[in-house]
């Protein structure tokens, strides 16, 4: 499997972000450009060029576009050995490719919030808030795993995060802090490797978008 993120936004000004978005398959480019603002547009439009440029290099494949489940989770028609998940944040996106089940997710640090903690958390987690130094990260932390996990199993949110106990699932989650953001990857199996994968990402630049 391998890991790729890219947190460089900052380096996709409006005329690298038109020239990108110009490159992209027509509904992915209907797409991009549907985002009211511009930093959905650069997330949706470099979440696509990262997964085509990795498939190109990697498995010596080009697609038009991802199918989608009934709970919108991408695949490769007709790949289906390929397994591969996406998520951005407003720092960047990161993109994880593997043989078998893979959930992606990466998050800018939460601000602690009582109400979306009893919203989404088992009470083994509320325990662990409670006891956290730094209440923020482990509400990013958590949310990240859930969110990866549930990705996994292919539900996304609709699987229930206040259903979902991280405590319970750390041999299908792994999870790395990258300071402005958190990052955590769920395989269906060999957790391990997602660990260290997750430790080795690769961190991708703009020479890859052209």
């Amino acid at each position: 499997m391998s890991v790729y993120i890219f947190d460089r936004l900052d380096r996709i000004t409006d005329d690298v972000l038109q020239k990108l978005i110009g490159r992209l398959p027509e509904g992915r480019k209907q797409k991009a450009l549907s985002f009211r603002f511009t930093e959905g547009r650069k997330l949706c439009a470099v979440a696509y060029r990262m997964t085509e440029h990795i498939l190109e290099t990697e498995y010596g494949i080009h697609i038009g576009d991802f199918g989608y489940t009934e709970y919108g989770k991408p695949y490769l028609p007709g790949y289906p050995d390929i397994f591969f998940n996406i998520s951005h944040c407003k720092y960047g996106c990161i993109c994880a490719f593997s043989d078998c089940g893979v959930g992606a997710d990466i998050q800018e640090i939460i601000t602690f919030d009582a109400k979306l903690a009893e919203r989404i958390c088992t009470e083994n987690e509320l325990e662990m808030l409670s006891a956290s130094a730094d209440r923020d990260r482990e509400l990013t932390r958590i949310w990240c795993m859930k969110e990866a996990y549930l990705k996994m199993v292919g539900t996304g949110l609709s699987g229930g995060m206040k259903n979902t106990d991280t405590t319970l699932l750390r041999e299908h989650i792994a999870v790395r802090d990258f300071g402005r953001y958190i990052a955590a990857l769920s395989l269906e199996r060999d957790t391990k490797k997602a660990e260290a994968q997750l430790e080795n990402a690769v961190l991708l630049d703009t020479d890859i978008f052209f």
